[in-house]
């Protein structure tokens, strides 16, 4: 395992099932994930990181994002609104 983490959060959302699982553990080797489940050791050479409290939301990324235009300077009218 080159860069390897693992992460301990409260929470994982599972988006294919719609439920949350407990207590998950997220094991990464650089961008990619290579196991989630609960109570997963760390592999040898990894660094656990304590995300307690938080909810892990595997694969949600820019939820909230303003994109640049310059229609924003012609009103609402300009926007098509």
């Amino acid at each position: 395992m080159r860069s390897g983490r693992r992460l301990c959060s409260t929470a994982l959302f599972d988006g294919w099932s719609g439920t949350l699982l407990a207590e998950p553990t997220v094991v990464v080797d650089g961008s990619t994930v290579i196991t989630v489940g609960s109570a997963i050791d760390a592999p040898d050479g990894a660094v656990t990181v304590d995300l307690a409290g938080a909810t892990l939301l595997p694969g949600l990324i820019d939820t909230h994002v303003h994109l640049v235009s310059d229609r924003h300077e012609q009103g609402p009218a300009g926007a098509g609104l």
